[in-house]
């Protein structure tokens, strides 16, 4: 460590040891910390919610719960992703379909079978068997459409009689392999997965009976969407990236919808006045709104998985809520070795703006500080806390009334962040408040034979040793005072700028003084940054 000497001008000097020069004491300044500052996009946001599942290749809305094909089960949520119940013994469930009496259908591609799902009992009620490999289905209120075939250029579309649950006809095309469906009740349509450019086929339904009418090489892939009038069909297209739109009598395009990459899925709301987009990672967004009427854009959304580094939407999960007022769809992390899945709920129009407000306390030295915030009621917000240049964060969950507290460290002053983070239906927002903290300094004396009365009493000016210390510790430049009493008055004879360590602490000595002359000493600390300064009061000590 080095030292400085204070002496007297004539009788004392004030100088740094190792350079030994008076009032020269080499050191280096304290810089002030960087700025951090977050800046909200503006892409909308999405409510993420970890469901419990690696993937999740299909899901429906019956009433305002969500059922979801996750493995051998089939998982029943909330509208808010809350666990409702599992449905289980559903081997290797690929896909779900809703019949508009509120039957649901599961098709088991392990058990070459479709189960039939009471979706308020929530239990399996009967099982249709004897349809190998069967992985896709579409619905309506007389027939059940299974897309099935292990082999490929095998497989083959079934129709299925929902009164009787017996097949009544097999489509004469072949496909690559089992083909997404959609169906209303006078339409089916048909997308062939697995060769690009695919096929595209359309039926007409009567009686039970599915008459092909249209069939067509498309450049759609990943899923195929039905208006609910039967007279559109939607779907991804990669050249460009976005969602095609057909005419469902001639399969030519009419409308296309710009997506940016790289799209997976398309679906309609109820009415068929909006389409969703969902989107593999590629774009600065992963799910799209649109508005049929005039092809507008309502809103796109980034879903945002934590931990991962990109995400991607699973084909055919998207689904509209009956007022078509938000979206569910599943989100994943895209890898084969180590798969997630979450649910991602966004609103269908731009995010409804949030505001934020953190306010930090005073504190005194060495304690933490109060912080206070305001924001949406039940939101979690993250406070990120510069301590003087050292981050940390912690978060927060406001109450009922939007409001809440908690207390953070920041003895070297700063500022706290606080970030309320975008969901379904709000805009992010964050906010700053400075942190103005309290500083500590003091001096010791050292080498002195005796105290009387608070005086020091030293043998030589050669024992006398003085130790600055700055809390909380870092590198800062102190002055160090020395005065001696003249006439009944203290006069100031010399100041010295020191710089301490890492510790806080810088150190001093007499170079030379005088014999039976009161002395004292102080240092100051002036602050740095947002700590502010602080000084020791006066030691007093005397040579004999």
């Amino acid at each position: 460590m080095s030292r400085s000497s204070i002496g007297r001008t004539a009788a004392v000097c004030l100088t740094a040891i190792v350079a030994g020069a008076c009032l020269s004491v080499p050191g280096t300044a304290s810089a002030a910390p960087p700025t951090v500052r977050a800046t909200a996009g503006t892409i909308g946001s999405a409510t993420v919610v970890d469901i419990g599942v690696d993937s999740a290749p299909s899901m429906v809305l019956v009433g305002s719960r969500l059922f979801v094909a996750a493995g051998d089960q089939i998982r029943v949520l909330s509208g808010t992703g809350r666990p409702v119940a599992t449905i289980t013994g559903q081997a290797g469930v690929s896909d779900l379909a809703l019949a508009a009496d509120g039957t649901l259908y599961a098709a088991l591609k392990n058990a070459s079978a479709i189960s039939i799902i009471d979706p308020v009992g929530l239990k399996e009620t009967a099982r249709i068997s004897s349809l190998p490999c069967v992985s896709q289905l579409a619905v309506n209120s007389t027939s059940l459409f299974a897309g099935q075939g292990c082999d490929q250029n095998q497989a083959t579309v079934t129709v299925i009689d929902r009164s009787t649950a017996s097949v009544t006809q097999s489509l004469e095309r072949t496909w690559y392999r089992p083909p997404l469906l959609a169906a209303n009740e006078s339409r089916l349509v048909a997308l062939g997965q697995g060769v690009t450019p695919a096929t595209l086929a359309t039926y007409s339904l009567s009686g039970g009976t599915a008459t092909e009418t249209a069939a067509a090489r498309t450049e759609l892939v990943n899923a195929v969407a039905l208006s609910p009038d039967g007279r559109r069909i939607a779907g991804a297209e990669m050249s460009p990236y976005g969602l095609a739109e057909l005419d469902a009598d001639t399969l030519q395009q009419t409308a296309f919808y710009t997506t940016g990459p790289y799209p997976t899925g398309a679906a309609y709301s109820a009415d068929g006045t909006k389409l969703v987009g969902t989107l593999q990672a590629g774009s600065d967004w992963n799910m799209v709104v649109f508005a049929t009427a005039d092809g507008s854009t309502l809103t796109r959304r980034r879903v945002v998985i934590p931990g991962e580094s990109s995400v991607d939407m699973t084909p055919g999960t998207a689904v509209f809520d009956a007022a078509a007022g938000h979206v569910y769809a599943i989100a994943s992390n895209g890898s084969p070795f180590d798969p997630t899945a979450r649910l991602a709920i966004i609103a269908t129009r731009e995010p409804l703006p949030s505001s934020v407000r953190v306010k930090a306390g005073s504190h005194a030295f060495g304690k933490a500080v109060p912080v206070s915030v305001t924001g949406r009621a039940g939101a979690k917000v993250t406070l990120a806390v510069d301590d003087g240049g050292a981050r940390s964060t912690k978060s927060l969950t406001l109450g009922s009334s939007g409001t809440g507290t908690t207390s953070v460290r920041a003895d070297h002053g700063g500022s706290v962040t606080a970030t309320l983070p975008g969901d379904a239906d709000y805009a992010p927002a964050t906010s700053t408040a400075k942190i103005i903290s309290a500083s500590r300094t003091s001096i010791g004396l050292s080498g002195f034979y005796k105290t009387s009365k608070g005086v020091r009493y030293f043998h030589s000016y050669k024992d006398v040793e003085f130790t600055l210390r700055v809390k909380p510790a870092g590198f800062f430049t102190v002055t160090l005072k020395g005065q001696m009493k003249s006439g009944g008055k203290w006069r100031t004879y010399q100041t010295l700028a020191l710089n301490t360590d890492s510790r806080g602490f810088a150190y001093a000595h007499l170079l030379r003084g005088s014999k039976n002359v009161p002395t004292r000493v102080s240092v100051k600390f002036s602050g740095a940054g947002n700590l502010k300064g602080s000084s020791s009061g006066w030691a007093t000590y005397r040579i004999t």
